[in-house]
């Protein structure tokens, strides 16, 4: 029975000493907010005469001490003079950003021109090269018909009983009887017309017989033909086509004799490929495929 006297002795001690350090620790705190210090867990504890770590073992002392050492140190305001210099620098960033947009649209602006002067230029090339094969062209042609008239130019003198042949008048007659497109060809090429030829030209299209033709010099270009006009009957009897490269080759060079022509008479301005094939820009600033060009305006016409 002594014993738990003495228990029940020590537990009322404890009890009361705690209640007082609350009190000196709540008359600490309250000491300190008169005379307009700092509160902090240090200064509260030093001015209490306890722990920091007994501060925070009673919530409420601790939330108390956290709520005045808020309301001491509230969160300030930037300085008018830092908000100014904050706004400054935006209207810096802005106007930066606004120069880079425009420095980069005049940038692409530049490479796109830079594209259409270079497109030019290759033009340019093309242009001069397409000259040079014309005039190169133009040097062998005009060979060849000096070789012609020194052949013909003898000829001129002899009568036609000389000759025993048949007068020029019926040969032109024959001669007119056929396409004179298909007639030049068939000259180019050096083939003579006999009647059965004649006769074989006239029963089928003219698209069939140029096709034959364009056969035959792909023939010729490629091996040796002993019999032209034979090779030639054939391919039109059997509907013979040249290949694609050769067909494509041919227009090529048919382009490039057409173009300088029209371009010498001023009817175009420029010229270029397309997914449509060759486009001529006319010199009413329109552009208007090849091959309706060449349909309105044909060689021998311009020539």
């Amino acid at each position: 029975m002594k014993h738990e006297r003495n228990v029940d002795g020590l537990r009322q001690s404890a009890k009361n000493r705690s209640q007082e350090t609350l009190e000196r620790t709540d008359k600490a705190i309250n000491k300190l907010v008169k005379k307009g210090e700092k509160i902090t867990f240090q200064s509260v504890a030093k001015a209490a005469g306890v722990s920091v770590a007994y501060l925070y073992k009673y919530d409420e002392i601790k939330q108390r001490i956290d709520k005045l050492r808020k309301q001491q140190f509230p969160i300030k305001e930037l300085p008018k003079t830092q908000k100014a210099s904050e706004n400054s620098r935006s209207a810096v960033v802005k106007t930066l950003k606004e120069r880079i947009k425009k420095l980069e649209a005049e940038n692409r602006g530049l490479r796109d021109h830079i594209e259409v002067v270079q497109g030019i230029a290759m033009q340019v090339t093309d242009l001069k090269q397409q000259i040079e094969s014309l005039e190169a062209e133009n040097l062998r042609l005009k060979k060849k018909l000096e070789d012609s008239d020194r052949i013909i130019a003898p000829a001129k003198l002899q009568t036609v009983d000389d000759l025993k042949v048949s007068p020029l008048s019926k040969k032109r007659s024959k001669r007119l009887s056929i396409n004179n497109k298909i007639q030049f060809e068939l000259d180019e090429l050096g083939i003579k017309i006999n009647s059965t030829l004649s006769k074989l030209i006239k029963s089928v299209p003219e698209e069939l017989v140029l096709n034959a033709i364009d056969a035959l010099k792909e023939a010729l270009t490629n091996t040796e033909v002993r019999n032209p006009s034979g090779f030639l009957a054939k391919a039109i009897k059997n509907n013979w086509i040249p290949n694609e490269e050769y067909v494509h080759k041919a227009e090529v060079n048919v382009f490039n004799e057409w173009y300088e022509l029209a371009r010498k008479r001023g009817l175009v301005i420029a010229s270029q490929s397309s997914k449509d094939g060759i486009m001529i820009y006319t010199n009413d600033e329109q552009w208007i495929p090849f091959t309706e060009m060449l349909t309105n305006y044909p060689i021998e016409t311009i020539r």
